[in-house]
């Protein structure tokens, strides 16, 4: 829930924030519908009565309409992006930053499922057509082996990294000998420190953050991608941290280019 209780958070609160009422009762309609069982919210937080107006009506939406919600079925998607949990294990590294992506996918294609690694349990993959994989370099081999055999049977795998390495952190090449491509590399900027996005009271600023820390910004690389993607012409300008040279860019239109075949 949004608290925006004075004595804690006065230097972010801004007239955008304010006018969020909806926020609340959105969150929670969206969270019963995925199956919930319960909501949670604090006591006198936030102070704002529109909150707790625009909430009530939600919750009284709920109680009217909460059963048929919960009745109704839940149609899958086409695609579905791939959550790699011993991933986030063994690397220890944030998985923020694909938000983005995902929003990007769902505003450009339509509606994208989330699929759990272990929910990988064959090559069906529960019933969805194209699976994507956002930064994802850690995978393992067992995985692997499924999603070599779900394209062998006629899915579509897209994907802006690729799997690497195993769950032991060994080097496992099923992955880059799926896409045709050699020696691809996941290297990144790894984030330092936490914005603290002040509105009113401070300058936004880095807290937890190294003096010569490398800016993200600044590391930002240009080049143009040329190819051929679903029988179309591509010539493209890209502009974006995770480009370190013509070497990656190719194994990026390859990595298209099989997933189209």
């Amino acid at each position: 829930m949004e608290t925006y209780n004075p004595d804690w958070f006065t230097g972010f609160i801004d007239e955008s924030r304010r006018l969020k009422h909806w926020t609340e009762r959105e969150i929670s309609l969206t969270a019963v519908a995925q199956g919930a069982d319960y909501l949670l919210t604090g006591h006198k937080i936030p102070i704002d009565a529109g909150h707790w107006e625009s909430f009530g009506q939600g919750l009284n939406l709920l109680k009217k309409a909460g059963k048929d919600l919960l009745a109704a079925p839940k149609k899958q998607a086409a695609a579905a992006m791939l959550f790699p949990r011993t991933q986030l294990l063994q690397l220890q590294e944030e998985y923020a930053d694909v938000s983005l992506s995902y929003e990007l996918f769902l505003r450009a294609f339509g509606e994208l499922d989330i699929l759990h690694e272990e929910q990988i349990t064959d090559d069906t993959l529960k019933g969805y057509q194209i699976l994507v994989l956002f930064d994802v370099r850690l995978l393992p081999s067992k995985t692997m082996r499924h999603l070599k055999s779900f394209v062998e049977k006629g899915g579509m795998i897209i994907a802006d990294s690729l799997p690497a390495l195993d769950e032991y952190h060994a080097p496992n090449p099923l992955m880059e000998e799926l896409f045709g491509v050699r020696q691809t590399s996941g290297d990144r900027i790894l984030r330092q420190g936490h914005w603290v996005g002040y509105e009113n009271t401070y300058p936004p600023t880095w807290h937890f953050r190294d003096e010569n820390a490398l800016d993200e910004i600044a590391a930002e690389k240009h080049a143009d991608i040329q190819g051929t993607f679903l029988g179309k012409e591509y010539d493209l300008k890209v502009t974006s941290p995770r480009l370190f040279g013509k070497p990656g860019l190719g194994t990026w239109q390859m990595q298209m280019g099989n997933a189209a075949s």
